[in-house]
């Protein structure tokens, strides 16, 4: 298990959920392998199935009879399944998995009638295991809050009211008006559309109140920028003219 927690720290550095697996037979280490999901791109790249992969290549064999798995994180669905049809002895693993392990804590898919049943061992180097992908998982979400605080605090404070988010990402609250003599409404941007994005009439990604759609800014005299609210979307956020609504504006291409 050691080992496999050498081959999860790996995982770690390369931003992937810290698992790793070790396979052994007949006292020896057969193959070592760490989740690569996100650096492979590729749903089955667990930790598990790479290793078991690894040994199958190594031994020249798909049955892994007389092995032992050990793994850092209590196996998938997925990774159990392959692990009986592997026809794998045991399975050693660390920190339970109460969102899909498939060893016990969510399901338990070796007691099912199947062709072949391996020996489970769960809770070896528990702490351990469990440590690495809770400190994991802290540190990624405190980089998803950095990331979402540089995003706000990034570029120059628009004119009148508007803030930026990022690069042509725009925020404001508005008035909704409403179009004389048709059931339209918009409402005015408080910032020159020209100036800030480049030209006069803009496509954009425009989210009301957390409902978005494709719209267009365009020039329509004193203030000098308009947006239509369109009335489906005032429908779903529940506003008429004359109510107040966050918008969030992105340049998107037309």
């Amino acid at each position: 298990m050691r080992l496999a927690l050498e081959q999860a720290a790996r995982a770690a550095e390369l931003g992937e959920v810290p698992v790793g697996a070790v396979l052994v037979r007949g006292g020896e280490v057969v193959a070592q392998a760490y989740n690569r999901r996100e650096t492979d791109k590729n749903a089955l790249a667990h930790a598990e199935l790479l290793a078991i992969d690894q040994a199958c290549r190594a031994l020249g064999g798909w049955r892994l009879f007389g092995a032992t798995l050990y793994v850092t994180l209590e196996p998938c669905p997925m990774c159990t399944g392959a692990i009986i049809n592997a026809r794998i002895d045991h399975v050693v693993y660390g920190a339970k998995d109460q969102k899909a392990g498939s060893c016990g804590s969510v399901i338990d898919l070796t007691e099912y009638p199947y062709n072949h049943k391996p020996q489970l061992t769960g809770g070896v180097l528990e702490q351990e295991c469990a440590g690495m992908l809770s400190q994991f998982f802290q540190q990624l979400r405190q980089k998803k809050k950095q990331q979402a605080d540089a995003a706000k605090n990034n570029g120059n404070p628009i004119k009148e009211g508007g803030v930026v988010l990022n690069e042509k990402v725009y925020e404001f609250d508005a008035v909704i008006q409403k179009v004389p003599e048709i059931d339209g409404a918009y409402v005015e941007v408080p910032f020159d559309v020209k100036e800030e994005f480049g030209k006069g009439r803009v496509p954009v990604f425009a989210t009301f109140d957390g409902e978005t759609y494709k719209g267009s800014l365009v020039r329509m005299g004193t203030p000098g920028h308009i947006l239509g609210v369109r009335k489906k979307i005032r429908k779903k956020i529940k506003k008429q003219p004359g109510d107040t609504v966050h918008v969030t504006l992105r340049e998107r291409e037309g």
